[in-house]
């Protein structure tokens, strides 16, 4: 099946202001599917229509369905779910979120349930109270705030109000909202120089993408550096401005951790900048006869959380192996037997050793004194992801994966990684909410993050790229005064930005509760349907073991296609003498893509049944966690295009008025099936999934062809991994700019492989 156009479920029409009721939503008359559930009415009962200017845009907070069930024996297999992109990068000019400063009034919020005022709020006693749409409460607005009503009950002046306008929002946070004056962005960057870190080229392409990207940091010139490189021994490097070269302090004991010269580790980048480039450049020459095959790991990220605990800031880690000695030793956990057995998936968790409870605490307290941690794994074998890959999912980081790490192969990829995470755009010391309005709540989370209390998380770092997951689940305690047919949902993100700034930032979408089925059936949105299964497949295979995992989805996906059939059961049995009438329900138009894409779930190798190495599928678990809808869409379902065939406009820049993807706004080439009968022994074809890029080669493919693509006639012979594209021909550079065009769009790099038809991998 074709995928159909991405988006977000089209929204009732407008109203004259916020709420209104219109034309019914869904099919009339039919019934809600299940014998034994809850018997809903044949006609269902008009939805309000939500104003579509108000809501927030559903790149920043997306629900899997845009019409809430007033019950769960509505359709209870159904996940009631949001995914929350709080600060996702703006479109372009024109894109970006208002800023709002309320001055000397403080911020607008509900004096009970906390709630940021924003444009669902109802203002009553010709502009003197408001009351909050999440729990009705009635609040004074304050006199630097108020403002006459006009005859329809809308404030005169809310075309200079944007709070009151759109659906996202960033609030100029004052002195209350801070715990302590904004601190500078400090990096600190931890790089394994063993043995194998020299000879695979890592250590060179990591100074060389640090020093690339050391004028684009974050915070200039307020931002601070420090450097620790380690194999068996900790090396500290002192960088005061008033050296003239680096000096290197190697530590031998990695038992006991202790920093040297703790006040002249970590420097201001502007002012210590000659020395920064100095030391870069002299790390792989230094260390280029290394013979050390030894990392303390722990031992080294716990000296450079000393260094920077007192400011907190980001931890860049370059890992080339599993722990072996020091402080956080660990041993390797994923024989054969093992991997294999039903216990397999306490591969998937932290190691209850010694060691496993050094990196897990150490995680407890980064986070607390807001450090985050991001992981960037090279190994060439086990290297027990699991264990070490909770400093980075307790403290908002990340983990980047490069198994088998070789400069020639996965250098570029590499780089590109690291000089993003480096430079996009970040804020720090965050702690983030999402709130409901009565009758619902947040039940569940999913993320990189720490939960303090029961709702409260802390994300040390946040960008662009962080997402999260929640799951809302009805709420019966709660309803009492709420207006039961609109349920709202804000999520509110108190963050230092990368200038020094505090802000507040707002995301709120309203959704009707239906009565019926079919409108909440009607909306669903099923990327973001998949992305909420993948992750809850996520942590069932991490308790209970990938089998049940897939199995999981397996039956969720036929008990929500058979819940929300869109036509009414037969009743009754046959009459006499005629034969017993097939069930005659259809699958919803939305849904009827979900068996597709949930049997294409199962078989990615974060669920397949395959044998998947224990690192690469912790990994992948690791990234559908964090991962956006935009990106899981092709990670379930990727996108195969024939290259062989492509118009002569394809691959070019798209008129205007066409749609083009990337910053140049390339034009792309139809979308092919992913069925066996389209590929073609003479066709090339690419298959993105969102995190790397395949260049699948037939064997009859023509030599003008091959020519125009790789430089030569036949690569019969030649190794597929050495072949490159060429942009000396005009297909080599039409097909370049459709890869830089679906680079453009994912935060990791799109690393291309090029597999012949007929290869070992090709099955992969």
């Amino acid at each position: 099946l074709m995928r159909p156009n991405a988006g977000a479920v089209p929204p009732p029409a407008a109203g004259s202001g916020g709420l209104n009721y219109g034309r019914p939503q869904g099919r009339p008359g039919m019934a809600p599917g299940l014998p034994g559930m809850n018997t809903a009415p044949k006609t269902p009962t008009p939805l309000p229509v939500i104003n579509p200017d108000f809501q927030c845009s559903p790149r920043y907070l997306k629900a899997t369905t845009g019409v809430f069930p007033r019950s769960k024996s509505l359709i209870p297999s159904l996940p009631l779910s949001c995914v929350v992109n709080p600060v996702a990068q703006p479109l372009g000019a024109g894109d970006e979120v208002p800023e709002v400063n309320f001055g000397a009034c403080g911020v607008i919020r509900c004096k009970s349930c906390r709630t940021y005022i924003n444009p669902f709020v109802k203002f009553v006693e010709n502009g003197r109270r408001w009351r909050c749409n999440n729990c009705t409460h009635v609040n004074d607005v304050p006199n630097a705030y108020y403002c006459t009503l006009d005859s329809a009950g809308v404030r005169n002046d809310i075309a200079e109000r944007p709070e009151l306008q759109k659906g996202q929002v960033e609030i100029s946070a004052p002195a209350e909202y801070m715990v302590r004056p904004p601190q500078a962005p400090v990096f600190v960057f931890v790089i394994d120089v063993s043995h194998a870190a020299v000879t695979s080229g890592m250590l060179q392409v990591t100074v060389d993408s640090i020093k690339a990207s050391l004028d684009n940091l974050p915070g200039s010139p307020r931002t601070q550096v420090a450097f620790i490189t380690y194999d068996s021994t900790i090396h500290y490097y002192n960088l005061k401005q008033t050296l003239r070269a680096p000096q290197m302090i190697a530590v031998p004991d990695i038992e006991d951790v202790y920093v040297p010269l703790p006040d002249d580790l970590l420097v201001n980048l502007y002012e210590s900048r000659d020395l920064v480039d100095m030391l870069l450049d002299s790390l792989p020459d230094l260390f280029a006869n290394n013979n050390e095959v030894e990392c303390a790991l722990g031992a080294a990220v716990s000296g450079a959380f000393q260094i920077m605990q007192h400011i907190g800031g980001k931890m860049l880690v370059f890992q080339m192996a599993l722990p072996g000695v020091g402080v956080g030793a660990l041993a390797a956990r994923d024989a054969p037997k093992a991997a294999r057995a039903d216990k397999a998936k306490t591969l998937f968790q932290p190691a209850e050793s010694k060691g496993g409870k050094f990196f897990s605490d150490l995680a407890l307290v980064m986070s607390k004194q807001q450090t985050s941690c991001n992981l960037f794994v090279f190994a060439r074998q086990y290297a027990d992801l699991a264990t070490i890959g909770v400093l980075a999912e307790k403290t908002s980081g990340e983990i980047f994966y490069y198994p088998s790490f070789d400069a020639r192969v996965h250098g570029e990829q590499f780089a590109s990684d690291l000089k993003h995470d480096l430079v996009r755009q970040s804020g720090f010391e965050a702690v983030m909410r999402i709130r409901c309005s009565a009758g619902f709540k947040v039940s569940k989370f999913y993320g990189n993050f720490l939960i303090r209390g029961q709702d409260l998380l802390l994300l040390p770092s946040v960008n662009s790229d962080t997402t999260l997951s929640v799951d809302i689940e009805h709420d019966v305690a709660g309803k009492e005064g709420a207006d039961s047919n609109i349920l709202y949902i804000q999520s509110a993100l108190l963050y230092t930005t990368q200038n020094g700034e505090r802000r507040i930032r707002v995301n709120t979408i309203a959704c009707p509760v239906g009565s019926h089925t079919s409108q909440i059936v009607d909306s669903v949105d099923v990327d973001t349907l998949c992305n909420v299964l993948a992750k809850h497949a996520v942590y069932k295979a991490r308790h209970i073991g990938v089998t049940a995992a897939r199995e999981a989805v397996r039956t969720q996906c036929e008990a929500i296609i058979r819940e929300s059939a869109a036509g009414p059961a037969p009743t009754g049995g046959p009459r006499y003498g005629q034969q017993p009438q097939a069930n005659t329900r259809k699958v919803a138009r939305s849904l009827k893509l979900l068996p597709l894409y949930s049997m294409a779930l199962q078989k990615t190798p974060l669920l397949c049944g395959t044998q998947v190495p224990t690192d690469l599928r912790v990994y992948l678990m690791h990234r559908m966690n964090i991962m956006a809808v935009s990106s899981s869409r092709v990670f379930i379902y990727p996108r195969m295009y024939a290259l062989h065939n492509m118009a002569p406009d394809v691959g070019l820049a798209a008129p205007s008025n066409q749609h083009g993807e990337g910053n140049a706004h390339i034009k792309m080439p139809v979308l092919t099936n992913l069925t066996n009968e389209n590929i073609q022994s003479d066709g090339v074809f690419l298959l993105e999934n969102g995190m790397h890029i395949l260049m699948w080669v037939g064997r009859a493919v023509a030599p003008q062809t091959l020519l125009d693509l790789f430089g030569v006639e036949r690569i019969d012979d030649i190794d597929a991994s050495l072949l490159r594209i060429q942009t000396s021909a005009e297909l080599g550079v039409r097909v370049n700019n459709i890869i830089t065009a679906m680079r453009d769009r994912r935060s990791l790099f799109l690393r291309i492989i090029i597999v012949k038809e007929g290869d070992q991998m090709e099955p992969l």
